[in-house]
């Protein structure tokens, strides 16, 4: 043992051992180091990028919860001016009372069965062809459900409950109206009405 020690202190390359050695422990000892620092920098850029992300988004909450509630509303005002399955009652009851309140006499109300289509971008209800040749589908369905209201009443009456019914704000359309006299001293006029009210449903 003390020969080969002997023999590496007396050899002229011996810096040449001693430097390559120490290079060699060098990188088995940084290079793993060296990783472990990079993956430690990596995740601390990643935590950074998702906190100021995490700001962001708590910054920006307040604004989306009041979009939120914005389109809630206009939700709920468009949905109110609808005549589905359940609205169709209280459409009803609205109508008589109109008539009434008016001076008129309803004769006759019914409300027929609803059509159902699907429901297209840049659709239109009243002309199921208005869409292009390629339309893109909703996922709703549009329900055209059609009303038909018979009154007498004086014409003064009848135009007031005319009023009434445009000014309520149902999305609704007048496919047929007749006004005649319904009286021999021709002061009573009969009103025939038929409404097509619409409404969207969910596929």
């Amino acid at each position: 043992m003390n020969s080969l020690v002997d023999q590496f202190c007396a050899s002229k390359r011996r810096w040449l051992i001693v430097t390559a050695g120490t290079v060699l422990i060098a990188l088995l000892t940084v290079l793993p180091l060296a990783d472990e620092y990079r993956a430690l920098c990596d995740d601390q850029e990643a935590l950074r990028l998702e906190l100021a992300e995490s700001l962001r988004i708590e910054q920006d909450l307040p604004v989306f919860e009041e979009r939120l509630r914005e389109k809630l509303q206009e939700l709920s005002q468009a949905e109110g001016r609808t005549v589905d399955e359940d609205a169709v009652s209280e459409f009803r009851s609205r109508l008589i009372a109109f008539a009434r309140e008016t001076g008129c006499r309803v004769r006759r109300i019914s409300f027929g069965g609803a059509r159902s289509r699907p429901w297209h971008e840049g659709d239109n209800v009243m002309d199921p062809d208005s869409v292009g040749p390629d339309p893109k589908r909703t996922p709703f369905n549009v329900e055209t459900r059609p009303v038909s209201l018979s009154v007498t009443g004086s014409t003064a009456a009848v135009k007031k409950l005319i009023s009434r019914v445009h000014n309520d704000g149902v999305m609704q359309h007048v496919k047929f109206l007749e006004l005649r006299s319904a009286g021999k001293n021709h002061q009573t006029v009969q009103l025939d009405i038929e409404l097509w009210c619409y409404s969207l449903g969910s596929v």
